[in-house]
């Protein structure tokens, strides 16, 4: 009986779950003193909680996934566990997240400068490939719908001013209407 009462404690300090298993068990067959049983026990318990933590973690940086590590690393950090690179997994899938939504952002608003910053920092953060690429997509149709506006304004502008040293009123009147659509300079228009 004292062996199998020494072989628990030794189970007990050294906190591992397969020889806790055996000495409760043998403890329980033995008769063994029942406060020393139901630490072990207690002991028992709370390294089956901590394995399950241990899995849940790791599992959660497996599948990188915001919520279960959030999740994971909180049970671990109640459980006194060590989170190896669970931290620096979920502060990479943070700035993937926040990327992906600016990018999401970018695309919606169609800025090129905001496109421009999103985009590199989506590539940076390691975003999935097709919205990166959705993004510079509305960027180039962005850039080009810009360029094709500028042109047209100073096409304008340059029959504006033919129109004016002319002095056709049709040909003015239609620059201006045109001036309007483009949306050329207002103060051009009134001169």
């Amino acid at each position: 009986r004292v062996s199998v009462q020494r072989r628990l404690e030794e189970a007990m300090q050294s906190r591992s779950r397969e020889a806790l298993r055996a000495s409760v068990d043998e403890a329980r067959s033995s008769g063994a003193d029942a406060s020393l049983l139901s630490r072990a026990l207690e002991v028992l318990a709370e390294e089956d909680v901590k394995e399950k933590a241990e899995l849940g973690l790791a599992a959660a940086v497996s599948s990188r996934n915001l919520e279960s590590l959030r999740m994971a690393i909180a049970v671990a950090r109640a459980n006194s566990q060590d989170l190896g690179e669970a931290c620096d997994v979920l502060a990479q899938e943070e700035r993937k997240q926040a990327a992906r939504t600016r990018l999401q952002s970018g695309i919606a608003g169609r800025v090129v400068q905001e496109l421009e910053r999103a985009i590199v920092e989506a590539e940076a953060a390691g975003v999935e490939a097709p919205i990166v690429q959705q993004a510079k997509e509305v960027k180039v149709e962005e850039e080009r719908r810009i360029f094709s506006t500028q042109q047209a304004k100073l096409v304008v502008e340059g029959e504006l001013r033919e129109a004016v040293e002319t002095r056709r009123v049709d040909a003015l009147r239609s620059s201006i209407e045109r001036g309007r659509r483009e949306g050329v300079d207002v103060n051009l228009l009134s001169r």
